[in-house]
């Protein structure tokens, strides 16, 4: 597994944890560590616009490791 997959999997389960935590606090307020990335939302608004970012960027990211597994793969011969 590459740098780039396991950056996005941690940032991935980054958000997950700090959305399920401040659900669990209190899912009434922002979770505030995530402001950063979504601007200061009400928690569900956070959660969607994750989801927005996380969606935006699959396909860029899936293209990126197909060409990066290629160029691996061509090395490797």
């Amino acid at each position: 597994m590459n740098v780039f997959r396991i950056a996005a999997a941690q940032f991935y389960n980054y958000c997950v944890r700090l959305l399920a935590r401040q659900f669990i606090l209190d899912k009434n307020k922002t979770a505030h560590d995530l402001i950063w990335l979504t601007g200061q939302l009400p928690l569900y608004g956070q959660a969607f616009r994750i989801l927005e970012i996380l969606e935006k960027g699959m396909g860029s990211i899936e293209q990126y490791f197909e060409a990066a597994d290629d160029s691996l793969r061509q090395a490797d011969h």
